[in-house]
């Protein structure tokens, strides 16, 4: 999924990738509560293992990495 172009992993009608409306939904959820969410970077270790997972599909909810 990382590295790979938007459009080729659209859906068939341009529709936004499955995960990435996951991930934009967890934001909108926690963004307003979380303090820094949009200015501090990720523990780099959890970032790596939240990308190999995303990668790999084995991600159905993105919460269990944000706790």
């Amino acid at each position: 999924m990382f590295g790979i172009p938007l459009h080729l992993l659209a859906g068939q009608d341009n529709s936004c990738p499955p995960v990435l409306d996951k991930l934009i939904a967890e934001l909108e959820n926690r963004g307003v509560y979380t303090p820094g969410i949009y200015r501090k970077s990720g523990a780099a270790q959890r970032v790596r293992t939240l990308k190999k997972a995303l990668d790999a599909g084995k991600i159905t909810v993105v919460k269990k990495f944000f706790n």
